[in-house]
């Protein structure tokens, strides 16, 4: 008898809420179209952890998980940790 495999998921330090916001609505393509914007857009801000102001409040209501200030305190902590480094 073979042992059943274990998933887990890892995260790093800090999960990308972008990442999460974009998971709630159904994915990239979804929150596309719900944006108006090229789900290319989308994996661009996943990646680089930065997203239009102008779009959070309509991604994290519609996805109902991240909240607008958790969305917001994320992004400011990139930009705080992007100019420390820098």
């Amino acid at each position: 008898m073979q042992p059943t495999p274990v998933l887990t998921t890892r995260f790093p330090r800090s999960p990308n809420l972008i990442h999460l916001a974009v998971l709630a609505v159904g994915g990239r393509q979804e929150a596309a179209n719900l944006l108006g914007v090229s789900p290319w857009s989308i994996s661009a801000w996943q990646r680089s952890g930065r997203m239009p102001a102008q779009y959070i409040r309509r991604l994290c209501e519609a996805g109902g998980v991240i909240s607008v200030d958790q969305l917001l305190a994320f992004l400011e902590s990139r930009a705080t940790a992007e100019e420390v480094a820098a």
